[in-house]
């Protein structure tokens, strides 16, 4: 090409979905026959799909969340599921509907990511807690969130 010529480029990427894998395919077909009338001078370079499968690193977690426990009421444990966008210390803790801690369940150093802790329904002791309605609160970094959980005995 010389300085001030012009050249059309056109860039295609062609796909389909059938009711079917064999229809998919038919309707890929028919679309590329139909490009092809368009533009006759069209190079084709096909590029296979291959399906995606999942990370083998699980996503990190675009916010911080604190689940609902579960199960809730429960006895004799629970679950409870947070998780955190970034590297931050982190505390879990239960508390009684007065604020006193009745059990640490985490604190330290945790990495961005989801995950799972279970409470036996005992405090810091060992001893199991009474029934009743109990707070648990997830504290990373300068964030704060609290829940509640039913212990039935």
């Amino acid at each position: 090409m010389a300085l001030g010529d012009t050249q059309e480029v056109v860039i295609a990427i062609v796909a389909a979905t059938g009711t079917d894998r064999y229809g998919s395919i038919d309707v890929l077909k028919h679309n590329t026959r139909q490009l092809h009338s368009i533009y006759p001078y069209l190079a084709e370079k096909v590029l296979e799909s291959k399906p995606t499968l999942p990370s083998e690193s699980p996503a990190i977690p675009l916010e911080y969340s604190l689940q609902q426990n579960y199960p809730n009421p429960f006895n004799p444990s629970t679950q409870i599921e947070f998780s955190l966008p970034l590297d931050l210390q982190t505390r879990l803790a239960i508390y009684d509907v007065l604020g006193r801690e009745v059990r640490v369940l985490y604190e330290g150093e945790k990495k961005a990511g989801s995950y799972t802790v279970t409470w036996d329904g005992r405090d810091a002791q060992g001893n199991t807690v009474p029934s009743g309605i109990y707070l648990y609160r997830l504290q990373a970094g300068h964030i704060e969130i609290t829940r509640r959980l039913v212990m039935v005995r």
